[in-house]
């Protein structure tokens, strides 16, 4: 399967507690992931009022995922996705190429608030319908403010506790 090269972004660094503009992570999810993750943009009330675009997005990615790449062009997509006579021509219908637009832009609004915290991104780069797959900077970000989160109440409780096993004996006159 021939993927795109990913765009450069803005991501944290782990270990280094600094951000740094790299590419996004090369990851290989499994299909079930993958699977998940549509499954999870499919059921999003936005998706759900959009049956084209859930077509769309549900036939490019399945033909990825099944190492079926070469029916991601926009005449096959047309016919397969969208039920076009075989004489489709992209060139007098650019319905496909409008409805990927619009596949996209809806990707982006759902990664921006119901998918923020998505473990799998899946985006559709401009200029081809292939998907790329990558896990989310965010998901990683929540996992780290997570951990530290956890390590900070730990701390605080073991103090708290400290703090009033030292002072609770010497502070009370009750005698057993």
């Amino acid at each position: 399967m021939q993927v795109p090269k990913p765009s450069t972004t803005v991501q944290f660094v782990f270990g280094t507690g600094q951000w740094n503009r790299s590419r996004p992570p090369a990851v290989d999810p499994c299909d079930e992931v993958v699977r998940a993750q549509l499954a999870a943009i499919l059921a999003s009330p936005a998706f759900i009022r959009s049956a084209r675009l859930s077509r769309l997005l549900e036939f490019i990615v399945t033909a990825a995922l099944g190492g079926r790449t070469e029916l991601l062009k926009e005449s096959v997509i047309g016919v397969e996705a969208f039920g076009k006579p075989p004489s489709y021509s992209p060139r007098e219908d650019p319905g496909v190429r409008i409805a990927a637009g619009r596949l996209r832009t809806k990707l982006t609004e759902y990664y921006m608030y119901e998918g923020a915290t998505d473990r799998i991104l899946i985006d559709i780069p401009k200029g081809g319908y292939i998907p790329r797959f990558s896990e989310s900077t965010a998901f990683r970000a929540k996992i780290c403010r997570t951990r530290w989160h956890r390590a900070t109440l730990a701390a605080v409780a073991t103090f708290v506790m400290l703090a009033a096993g030292l002072l609770l004996p010497h502070s009370t006159g009750f005698v057993a």
